[in-house]
């Protein structure tokens, strides 16, 4: 009898072993599982010590998105709200835009790199939020801009995924863009 109560006692005791040792796994494929929270977390969390930006030249597209970018699964969590209104500088290659006829105001994409036929060519595009009066023409090429940072994003007739405040179970990046004031070739 003892020997069989013992055998129960350690078939119970590896069935709750291996339960807890089960591998979780998260219901979207941004996310892992984080055993110290107990919780599923977004891989591509913001960068807590990002890359340093110039103050009194040009950034890259690629230095402002390692330093904005960052998805969340609430916005209290994003640590760059607070940049709002900060004047940045960028050069890159304008690579498309779009636009309401009705509006004053055009999305441009900005990258890197040049071109190739007006299509993105990395993932690294950069927002621009430029009034029609700021261009004589729409041209793609080189650009420098100087602006200041935005999370509003334009509304040019789609929707954007992460308006402020917001809060989901999935993770998401929080829309930033540069405001143009001044942008020449």
């Amino acid at each position: 009898m003892k020997k069989r109560v013992f055998i129960s006692a350690l078939v119970a005791s590896l069935f709750v072993i291996f339960a807890a040792c089960k591998d979780k796994s998260c219901s979207f494929e941004d996310m892992e599982y984080d055993a110290a929270t107990k919780q599923c977390e977004c891989i591509h969390a913001p960068n807590l010590t990002p890359p340093k930006l110039l103050t009194n030249g040009y950034n890259t597209c690629s230095d402002i998105i390692d330093f904005f970018y960052g998805e969340v699964k609430d916005n209290k969590e994003y640590p760059y709200f607070s940049h709002e209104g900060d004047t940045l500088m960028v050069c890159g290659w304008l690579c498309n835009y779009e636009s309401d006829i009705d509006t004053v105001n055009i999305l441009m994409k900005i990258q890197d790199k040049p071109y190739y036929g007006g299509a993105i060519t990395e993932n690294n595009t950069l927002n621009i939020h430029v009034e029609k009066n700021q261009l004589d023409s729409i041209e793609n090429g080189q650009y420098h801009v100087r602006g200041v940072l935005t999370f509003t994003p334009l509304d040019i007739g789609y929707s954007v995924a992460s308006p402020y405040p917001y809060s989901s179970t999935a993770c998401y990046a929080p829309y930033f863009a540069i405001k143009a004031l001044d942008i020449h070739r």
